[in-house]
């Protein structure tokens, strides 16, 4: 019985151990990977975007920022990089694939602020790069796809109708959009049904303007512009009501398919 004892005793004291040990492993090893994953460095918020003035592919842009870091930037000699951070949801469509470009600026800027401080409005040069016409060789095949996302409406009156257009390029080659003489170009017609007939009513024609809507003039794979078109209403009829939205690339550039370059939108007068 005291031998029973005994073994219990030691048997219960190498489980506490056991235990006691396998918790500070945990706590040690919680502790290491919330350090790795805590950041400690500098950081930049940057939202409420307004634009000042476009002119020659450079944008003014007026904007508030917050310290979102653990220490004071706009110091000299910062020991780690400073991370930006844009409120997207507030970017104006014109800045659409320029979010490197504008965080550049800011890490140029770099206001003084305390962490957790807010700063009134500040103004920033934003320099977005032209990807340049695009090299295609033998060995790569690349074309750009033009498709209009969705086109909702903006404003409406007895003569006439707006409409907002969004318009992506998922192919793999950017596209120029707003040169000097090539340029993107939208139709809007009437029509009866959900295709283009020989009925259709063409009520507007619209061109991507450059600086406006369209910074660079390119539009990358991948990115989006919002463009607008406006409908005229004098021509319409009860028999056309449905509007029909056509996208006109410019002649010199490829495109990889054509038969998506259409948007049928509904409507009742």
């Amino acid at each position: 019985m005291k031998l029973l004892t005994i073994f219990l005793r030691i048997h219960c004291r190498i489980q506490i151990s056991t235990f006691l040990t396998l918790l500070f492993s945990t706590v040690l090893l919680t502790k290491s990977l919330f350090s790795q994953n805590e950041y400690k460095g500098y950081r930049l918020a940057l939202f409420d975007f307004s634009i000042i003035k476009v002119k020659n592919e450079s944008v003014l842009l007026k904007c508030k920022v917050a310290n979102t870091g653990v220490y004071e930037s706009g110091v000299k000699n910062q020991s780690n990089p400073t991370i930006i951070e844009l409120d997207s949801t507030n970017l104006p469509p014109v800045l659409w694939g320029h979010e490197e470009a504008i965080a550049n600026a800011a890490i140029n800027s770099n206001p003084r602020l305390k962490p957790g401080e807010i700063s009134k409005y500040i103004w920033l040069q934003v320099e977005p790069n032209a990807p340049g016409p695009t090299v295609i060789n033998s060995d790569f095949e690349g074309c750009s796809d033009l498709v209009i996302d969705t086109a909702f409406l903006t404003k409406f009156t007895e003569r006439n109708l707006n409409l907002s257009v969004i318009i992506s390029n998922q192919g793999n080659v950017p596209m120029l959009i707003s040169g000097k003489k090539d340029k993107l170009g939208i139709n809007g017609y009437f029509v009866s049904g959900n295709k283009l007939s020989r009925g259709a009513i063409l009520a507007g024609k619209h061109f991507v303007a450059k600086d406006k809507e369209s910074i660079t003039g390119w539009l990358e794979p991948g990115e989006r512009v919002l463009t607008s078109i406006q409908l005229d209403l004098q021509n319409r009829s009860i028999y056309s009501p449905n509007i029909y939205l056509e996208l006109i690339a410019p002649p010199t550039q490829i495109e990889c398919e054509v038969s998506n370059n259409y948007f049928f939108l509904p409507f009742q007068f």
